[in-house]
């Protein structure tokens, strides 16, 4: 099985590509359906020196600049690459392997500092007011899917745009993250697409807990938070769920996707293992 999945792997860095061909690189992205940015931790190794330094020197960006852009793509050679990240160069630095280790969030800059001062009248519904402030900020119109609210004293949008869009989110019992560089403001337990893993397509292991599932497969691109999950077993059971978290892995040892699928709010809790 192993022979069908020969990693194919490209790291775009402004207009730079880095391949798993050409250089020696491993990473781990974390997605999840909540608040927090999805960040990517990412090594380029054994590089000579003016590349290192300029790698280095794109983290060093000033307060109210564009920010370095990085895009990490990830597929095998006998199917196409497809995008798991797309953010920032939050932080860089000298790695162990004579290379650059990168710290990177999807939007995080923009999400937690651009500023929100907006007052809407007496009346405006909540979906409105998303949609203004989604439409004037660097990210443009995102998703919007939560029930609607009428403010019927106005509200006063006067902070971040982070802060602001998670009140109103509280307001309605919705989420509001940030997805490759586009805002979604939906309701808990939103399912954005549906798609289907089994053991044909890279599935290698099922780990049932009180709270819900945890599945690893070699690494699958189509694959992240708030999508909708059959799994085949191998018994013909089919199990189905929604993910909530999604992390994938690439290293010369490792390229596999883990998926949590959860409640909200719950912890991890082994409770029987099933495959």
């Amino acid at each position: 099985m192993a022979t069908n999945f020969i990693p194919d792997v490209e790291i775009r860095i402004n207009d730079k590509v880095y391949t798993n061909f050409n250089n020696t690189i491993s990473f781990s992205v974390r997605r999840n359906s909540k608040t927090e940015s999805n960040t990517a931790l990412v090594n380029i190794s054994y590089l000579n020196k003016n590349t290192k330094s300029m790698l280095i020197k794109l983290a060093d960006v000033p307060e109210g600049k564009t920010p370095a852009k990085i895009t990490i793509m990830a597929g095998y050679k006998t199917d196409a690459k497809g995008i798991i990240f797309y953010g920032e160069i939050d932080k860089a630095e000298e790695n162990s392997s004579d290379g650059v280790e990168l710290t990177c969030t999807e939007g995080n800059r923009g999400w937690s500092s651009e500023v929100v001062n907006k007052n809407f009248a007496p009346g405006t519904s909540l979906k409105e007011i998303v949609k203004n402030i989604m439409v004037s900020s660097s990210f443009g119109l995102g998703v919007i899917n939560c029930k609607d609210y009428v403010y019927t004293r106005g509200f006063n949008a006067q902070g971040t745009l982070k802060s602001e869009l998670s009140k109103l989110a509280l307001q309605v019992n919705a989420q509001v993250s940030i997805n490759k560089s586009k805002i979604f403001f939906v309701k808990k337990g939103y399912e954005n697409l549906t798609t289907e893993i089994s053991a044909n397509t890279g599935l290698k292991s099922i780990r049932k807990t009180k709270k819900g599932y945890i599945f690893v497969t070699y690494l699958n691109n189509i694959l992240q938070e708030n999508m909708k999950l059959k799994v085949k077993k191998h018994d013909g059971e089919i199990i189905e769920t929604t993910i909530t978290a999604v992390g994938h892995y690439y290293s010369r040892l490792k390229f596999e996707t883990e998926i949590e699928c959860f409640n909200y709010d719950d912890e991890y809790e082994d409770d029987d293992y099933g495959y």
